[in-house]
């Protein structure tokens, strides 16, 4: 596992990251790896598409995942708003705002942050505050504390150089890096010049989508640990949870499970990443699909 990463900021940012662009609104990909014992996995998210929660406008957070033997697919997995300069986001079928970032950190301050996808916090500590560019082509570059010899930044407009949702998380066999960003398709951020920036995706906007239907709704969480799981199916039917592991060979089997909130345990699979697949118990029909890393204390 690469275990010291530091992105430097090339001249691929652009000046059109504003000031008050504190994180894209919409039309939006990132682009980039997660370490781990298992060797790289692509880490590939799109920001597409309105939705309203509890009266307030949000855009929905995706994951982008190739499925061994199934081809693409998208993973809706949490609501975003800008405010000013914090970032909020809710998770699929809750609607209580937790905070992603604050860009108008200055130097020496500290801010505690809920993990995504996880019940833990942390704590990071602003090291430096740098200001790229001029007047309405300026932006900030937050530099927090090294935590285990790792450092992260925040980059306004852009997002953490972990990963857009990633700020924060360092684990002993899970740390992202953030490769290319590209807003409306342009690319705007390249962290190093032998990374190829080659995901696109296009983005057809309206300006409210409605809601996701009740399969888009389930939750498989904690996307990172021992394989302590817990699943939440909306769905009056019960559904089967089928685990796959990266050549796509099935490696588990779970439920099946009827509505409601369940807990299992997947502890018996080898370290590495699955991916989860919710299928339709009397249909066989898929569902939804998640992203589960299972490591070893």
């Amino acid at each position: 596992m690469k275990k010291h990463v530091f992105l430097y900021l090339g001249l691929a940012l652009l000046p059109c990251l504003a000031p008050a662009q504190s994180f894209p609104a919409n039309d939006a990909t990132w682009q980039g790896v997660l370490y781990s014992f298992i060797g790289p996995v692509p880490m590939r998210q799109v920001l597409c598409g309105d939705t309203l929660i509890n009266g307030l406008h949000y855009s929905r957070f995706y994951n982008y995942t190739t499925i061994p033997g199934q081809g693409d697919a998208l993973t809706y997995q949490l609501a975003l708003r800008v405010d000013g300069e914090r970032v909020w986001f809710v998770y699929m079928g809750q609607s209580q705002e937790r905070l992603l970032y604050d860009f108008g950190l200055q130097a020496g301050e500290e801010i505690t942050v809920d993990y995504v996808g996880l019940p833990d916090q942390v704590t990071l500590q602003v090291d430096s505050v740098e200001v790229v560019g001029q007047g309405g082509g300026a932006y900030r570059i937050i530099h927090f504390k090294p935590r285990n010899g790792i450092s992260e930044a925040w980059i306004q407009g852009v997002g953490s150089t972990l990963g857009p949702i990633n700020r924060g998380l360092i684990a002993i066999d899970a740390l992202g890096e953030l490769h290319c960003f590209r807003k409306g398709g342009e690319l705007l951020y390249h962290a190093a010049d032998e990374v190829e920036c080659a995901f696109e995706y296009d983005c057809m906007l309206t300006e409210v989508e409605p809601e996701p239907q009740p399969g888009a709704a389930m939750q498989l969480f904690p996307t990172l640990g021992s394989g302590a799981l817990q699943f939440t199916n909306p769905l009056s039917e019960s559904v089967l949870l089928r685990a796959f592991n990266l050549h796509g060979q099935l490696a588990g089997q779970y439920g099946p499970f009827a509505g409601g909130q369940h807990s299992f345990d997947a502890g018996e699979l080898s370290p590495g990443l699955y991916l989860f697949q919710a299928v339709e118990t009397n249909k066989n029909l898929s569902l939804q699909h998640f992203k589960i890393l299972i490591s070893r204390d």
